[in-house]
């Protein structure tokens, strides 16, 4: 238990230093995840998680705009599918073949315990997950 607490206190501590580095500030960034985000989602994503970051232009197709995820049915995409697409069991269409990576891998700690690694895993899945669900927008508002 205490190796699980060590190794999110050495993440919070670096994410927060990521966090701190950026000149401009996205949606919600008081969010645990916020410095997460930017570190893994925000160079094609853009901070303002609009679909507008650095590296957008150079992908096929575009990174979508995060603030607005919506299912089929026009429904706003709860935190479990969030998850499924972060964490690489479900694919999106918009990702084409693939072009985002799969963070539930690269999450793992370099860690031999595989109940641990498992569990942190999930547990950053989880917190990238909420912050996005928490930025959502009315599909309406501009």
């Amino acid at each position: 238990m205490q190796r699980i607490a060590l190794l999110s206190l050495v993440l919070a501590a670096a994410l927060a230093a990521t966090a701190e580095e950026a000149p401009e500030k996205g949606p919600n960034a008081g969010h645990e995840a916020y410095g997460l985000y930017q570190e893994l989602c925000g160079r094609c994503h853009g901070v303002q998680a609009d679909g507008n970051g650095p590296q957008a232009a150079l992908l096929q197709p575009r990174p979508p705009d995060l603030t607005r995820l919506r299912g089929p049915d026009g429904a706003a995409i709860g935190r479990e599918e969030l998850m499924r697409v972060i964490d690489g069991r479900r694919t999106l269409r918009a990702h084409g073949a693939g072009e985002m990576p799969v963070w539930g891998w690269v999450l793992v700690p370099d860690e031999p315990d595989a109940d641990l690694r498992e569990r942190v895993r999930i547990q950053l899945v989880q917190s990238l997950a909420d912050y996005i669900v928490s930025i959502q927008r009315p599909s309406d508002d501009r």
